[in-house]
Parts: C-alpha cells; structure tokens; sequence
C-alpha cells in the first residue's frame, strides 16, 4: 500500500469514526427505554435461573433465532463487564459500519471521498420512521439496530463490487435479526442468479472476450451458509427456552384485538391517510433521485430494489396480518421495511444533491437537500409540507430545513475554493447539535434520576431476589422496566411487557388481564376481550410483595420502608386494614385517570407560575421530568409519534403526554 492511499484509508476510517460520535449527541443513545428493559432481564434469568423467576418478561425469552445473547454474555463474560458496557459496544461498532456502508454506496454513485463522507454524516442525523415506529439510527443497543447497520455495510459494500464482503456482512446481519436484513438478502440472492446466468452467457463466447474483475457471483453465498449453519447450531443450543413461538397458525380473533391495542404500529390500518401516502411519495423522490445519478447497474439494482421492497412491505403486511392473520405476522413485522422507503430516498438526495452542487446547480441542489434536513426533525414529513399548517414548532422546523439546505447547496455549488471543505465539515458538525437545538427536538426523555437509581439500589440489596413489585401509579411510564433490569427483581406488570403479546398468546392474555386488574380498569377493547376468572382484589393473593407509590401521592395511614423524593416503597404484608380485599390491603385507584388525579392533587399549591396557577411537579411515572413545557411533549407534537414510548423510540402508542398536559391547563 502507498503512502497516498495510506493517507486516504486513515481520513476515510477517522471521518467514519467522528460521525459515528456525533451520532451519540444526535439522534443519541440510550439504554433501558426500550426493548433492553426486555433483552436484560432475560438475559439475567439465562445467567442465573433463580433471578427473576417469578417475572413474565424474563421466563419468556424470544431469543432462538438471534445470536444477540451469546455475543453479549461472551463479551461481558470475556471482558468482566456490566450489560451495559457490553450492548453498548456492539452498538458503537456497528453504528460505524453503517456509516461506512453510507459512504460506500456515495463513493459508488460517483461522488469524490470528501463530499461522499460529508453525504453519509447527512443521512446519519436519523429519522424517525412514523408508521411502523422504526428509527433509522436506533437510540438502544437492540439487535435491529445492529442488524441495520450491518444491512447498509452489505450495501455499500455490493454497490462496489465486493461481493464476499458484502455476503459476510449480510449474514452476520441475519444472525442478529433477520426481519431487518431480509429485503437485502432476497436482492442479493437474486443478484448471484442474475449475474452466474449472464457470466455463463460470457463462457459460452469467445475466451478472449471473457474479462472478470471480480470473484464469480456465488462465493458470496459462502459466509451466507456459514451464518445459516452458525443460526441452527445456536438456535438448537438455545438455553432458558420454556415455548416456542408459533409460526404456523392464524390469530384468532381476541389475540389480534389485544396485538392491535398494544402494538398499532404492525397494523398499517392504523396508520392515517398523510403516513400512508408518505411512502409513495418517498419511494418517487428515490427514484428521482436514482434518474439524476445515473449509478451503475448494481447500485440500480440493490438502491432502488430496497426501496422498491420497503414500499412493498406496506401492502404486504396488510395482507398477511390484516386479512389472513398469519401469526408469524406479528414477530416479522414486514411493515418495517418501510424504513428502507426514507433511508434510501434521504442517502440517495443527499448525493444527488451533491451531484447537482458539482455541476454548479444551486437551486436544484438546494432541492434536493430539503428532504434531507427535514427527515431527523419530523416523523410525519408531509406535516412541513402540507398547505395550511398553524404549529409554530412545525414552522420553526421547516425554516431550520430551509436554512440548513441552502447552507450546504451553497457548500457544494462552491467546492473549487479550497476553504469550502473545511467549512462545509464545521457547518455538519453543527448540524448535530443546531438541529435539536432550534428545531426543538427532544428524541427521549431522561429518565437517569438519582431518586430512581437509588430506589433500586435500595431494593437490590434489601429485598430478597424473589420479592415481586408493583407500580400501580406507573401508566405507561419506564420507570418499572428500568427497576426490573437494574434491581433484578420481579415486576408483577407494566406496559413494556404487554409488548410480548406479538410473541406469546398466553403471556399476552395473562399480561393483559393484570393489566386491566391493577393498572388500568377502565382500559376497554373493541370488540371485548373474554373476561378472565374473576381475579382477587389482595396484592397477596397475587404474590404482590411490595408496592412503589411517587413519594407525594400515598394514603396518610400508608407507612413506607423506603423514601425518597420521588418514590415510596410499601411492604404489602405492613399495609393496614382498609376497605378491599381479604388481606385488608387498601386498593387506590391509580388507573390512566386516577393516577393523573393524584399525582395533580400532590402538587404543591403554594408556588405559583407566570400565570398564577400552581406550579405541580409532573408524574414522575409518566414522563420522568418536572417540566411540563418539555422536549417531549414538543416533540409528542411535531413527530408524528404519539406518546412518551414512541418519541423515544418504543414501538409504542400512548397518549399520556397530551392527557397530562391538559390536566396540567385545568390546575
């Protein structure tokens, strides 16, 4: 290797490396807000059968067709590390090789190295995906996102040629979560067909004639069955299994009311009309874009065939679920394939726009990067564009999008001068922090509190491991989730939990009937769902060992074990006599409605706001935040996605936000 080339390896993996850091300030990262509130705990029961036996997430793993455990209890095994550390550096690493794949699919569209890295920190600022509820960088260490950034590795790999790189790359995607990388290995496998079919027609002519400038088609099937191999060894050695997910049966119709409560996101029904048309569109400004670059045949096929795929998903997760209810459905989650829709459609304009910047067209350019700015400050894309709009957090968004596309159009139309560069990487690296400073965007809410970490603490070494909790003022808060994985201790119920219901049928019913027993009564189903046996008003009854209350909202006669600021922890066995249930345990009403009540009512009177109304501290369950004007709510507003769980990313669908927030006006 010279040294010139040398050189360029090095700016190439340092550049990779600086924005793959920058994408830990935006979009961001975090640990514990999503399905990691689920992954850890089943990985703590793998590691040690007797913790969390008694805790529904953990004893129900759906981890068979995934090496995501093995590799991280090897790491942290390997390296004497916490959980924590171990997630985080798989995602650190393959963060960087979708970076890398984003740089090698722009050098592959013919852009020059410098304005190729300047396309991939682009497209690295994220998207929310609305609909599905899928992000294009995820915030936790979760095997989708691993799964992604190996995807687009695999890509900017083939777009160049590098077939057995781009196969190896694949398949180690595959064995983190197959749903996420199958759309790029069905092109692929077509691709090896397509091209062993045309080199058999070029050794039917004259040898002369046959030139071949890279490794024949099929050696990269070679890591695929080798990842196959590896997938069925690990999923037949799989430990702490205790049923297997069906696959090849209908829902029945109870079990699809409750998936379509809990999990709106796979049913595309219930997307809304301006989501739906949104990929189409995405997919036509793809192709657009794919028109004015004019790539080689193979970045044709694989860009414009992920798209095309992801556009596809919509209409075929529709089918399959919606119509046929095919149980696989669920697990699969084919609709979160539309992500390749906005992912390809933002890669592809951001290098059209450079396309165009070289050729001195700055309106075009300009154009082009629209959709490229707007794309990590709104779920919901058409809301910027929509004749008529009143929000002023959407306005203040689209004059950030504005500002930021004509800012680098004028970088790109002006590349001759040798100062342009240098700028236009300052201008990106304040693109990470300008675009959620005045676009207002918050992606999730900090939930880290010292309350809440010593809450934990104190029950991990004061309770024995087999005590069960509950947090019947929590909704659809994190904060239970949090305490299971960190505390190591059962949670009787909370809302991340009911997201299993995609997996398991009785877990999703018995989850629900908690549900509607403890945290929510009033939580209905159309049509109903079949009423339970009659269940038993005594936390004891249930195995309910101890309870968490917000520390300002409990019964007087009510004395705590523990307290803090935020919390107060009740043992069920201390609880004075009260009106409800045999075991004399007083039954509050801390459902979506009288949880918001009572937290309203703690609330202290005496300070007042701007307006003169009290100033109340928020549910701490609900948002884990006191503010009430917060970046969540904000982005609750402008992001397409409804509710806490889906502004951080969550699959979820809730509307505590807003709720609160009126509540909140009332005072």
């Amino acid at each position: 290797m010279n040294a010139d080339l040398l050189r360029k390896r090095i700016l190439e993996a340092a550049a990779i490396l600086a924005v793959t850091l920058l994408t830990y300030s935006f979009p961001g990262h975090t640990y514990l807000q999503s399905d990691t509130q689920i992954y850890v705990p089943m990985f703590e029961h793998i590691e040690n059968p007797s913790a969390l036996a008694r805790d529904l997430s953990a004893t129900r793993p759906h981890l068979t067709f995934t090496i995501y455990d093995e590799v991280t209890r090897a790491v942290r095994h390997l390296f004497r590390t916490t959980w924590r550390r171990s997630l985080e550096a798989q995602q650190f690493l393959f963060r960087a090789a979708g970076v890398c794949g984003l740089y090698l699919l722009s050098i592959a569209l013919g852009l020059e190295l410098r304005w190729a890295l300047l396309a991939a920190a682009w497209v690295s600022l994220g998207a929310v995906i609305a609909g599905p509820a899928v992000l294009s960088i995820e915030y936790e260490p979760v095997p989708r996102g691993f799964a992604l950034g190996l995807t687009l590795l695999a890509l900017g790999l083939e777009a160049n040629e590098w077939t057995v790189a781009a196969g190896s790359a694949l398949a180690l995607a595959l064995l983190y979560h197959t749903p996420t990388a199958a759309p790029m290995l069905a092109l692929f496998l077509l691709w090896i067909v397509r091209k062993h079919s045309a080199q058999g027609r070029e050794q039917r002519q004259p040898r002369s004639s046959v030139v071949r400038e890279f490794p024949k088609p099929w050696a990269g099937l070679i890591p695929l069955a080798a990842g196959a191999t590896i997938l069925a060894i690990a999923a037949a050695l799989q430990p702490g299994q205790t049923e297997h997910q069906t696959f090849f049966a209908l829902l029945d119709p109870a079990l699809a009311t409750l998936q379509r409560i809990r999990a709106p996101y796979n049913w595309v029904s219930a997307w809304g009309p301006k989501i739906f048309w949104q990929y189409p569109l995405l997919f036509l400004l793809a192709i657009a874009a794919l028109r004015r670059l004019k790539p080689p045949e193979v970045v044709r096929w694989f860009a414009g065939g992920l798209a095309l795929l992801g556009l596809l998903s919509i209409p075929a997760s529709w089918l399959l679920l919606e119509r046929l209810r095919w149980a696989l459905m669920p697990q699969f989650q084919p609709a979160r394939a539309a992500l390749f829709v906005e992912l390809l459609a933002v890669a592809l304009s951001a290098c059209a726009a450079a396309r165009a910047g070289a050729e001195g067209r700055y309106f075009e350019s300009l154009l082009w990067l629209i959709p490229v700015f707007a794309a990590p400050q709104q779920g919901r894309l058409l809301d910027l564009f929509w004749p008529g709009f009143t929000d002023p957090l959407l306005a203040r968004r689209l004059a950030v999008t504005l500002a930021c596309a004509a800012i680098a159009a004028a970088f790109l139309t002006l590349r001759s001068h040798l100062w342009t560069w240098p700028a236009a990487a300052l201008f990106t690296l304040a693109t990470f922090f300008a675009i959620p400073q005045y676009g207002r965007v918050v992606n999730y809410p900090s939930l880290e509190t010292p309350e809440l970490q010593a809450l934990i603490n104190f029950a991990h070494y004061n309770t024995p491991p087999s005590a069960v909790f509950l947090f019947p003022a929590a909704g659809h808060g994190l904060e239970p989730g949090i305490f299971r994985a960190e505390a190591v201790r059962t949670v009787y119920v909370d809302w991340k939990l009911g997201g299993q219901a995609n997996y398991y049928r009785d877990l999703a019913f018995e989850w629900w009937n908690r549900w509607t027993a403890l945290m929510d009564p009033a939580q209905t189903s159309n049509p109903p769902l079949p009423a339970a046996a009659p269940p038993s008003p005594s936390l004891r009854a249930r195995g309910i060992d101890y309870i968490i209350l917000p520390a300002t909202a409990h019964p007087a006669d009510w004395r705590p074990i523990y307290t803090n600021g935020a919390y107060a922890m009740y043992k069920v066995a201390d609880l004075p006599a009260g009106a409800s249930g045999p075991s004399g345990e007083k039954i509050l009403d801390f459902s979506s409605t009288g949880n918001r009540r009572l937290g309203a009512a703690a609330c202290d009177r005496n300070r007042r706001g701007p307006a003169g109304k009290p100033e109340c501290l928020r549910n701490t369950f609900a948002l884990g935040q006191s503010d009430r004007e917060s970046g969540v709510e904000r982005v609750a507003r402008g992001s397409g996605i409804d509710g806490i769980d889906q502004v951080t990313g969550l699959e979820e669908f809730d509307g505590t936000v807003e709720e609160e927030g009126a509540l909140m006006s009332e005072l």
